[in-house]
């Protein structure tokens, strides 16, 4: 728990890509399965978290199904832009 850091793709360093490379990026055809399996798997972890009972596992178990969740829901693709 004290090395937790909440998920920002605002703060990690994207590498700066052209027009041409974003939208071959873009075009990768499980780009949007890849985003669906993250919105799941913070779900599953979630759900999990909500039957634990020990109250430092269950914040920690949270917490990373919050992770999971917004990596998702960010669809943020290399370069730093939204999809």
């Amino acid at each position: 728990m004290e090395t937790y850091r909440e998920y920002d793709p605002k703060h990690l360093l994207w590498p700066e890509l052209d027009d041409a490379a974003l939208t071959r990026l873009r075009s990768i055809p499980f780009w949007d399965q890849a985003l669906d399996t993250e919105r799941k798997a913070g779900v599953m972890v979630s759900s999990y978290a909500a039957t634990v009972s020990d109250p430092v596992l269950k914040e920690a178990i949270a917490l990373q199904g919050k992770d999971e969740g917004d990596e998702g829901d960010e669809g943020v693709e290399a370069g730093g832009q939204r999809r």
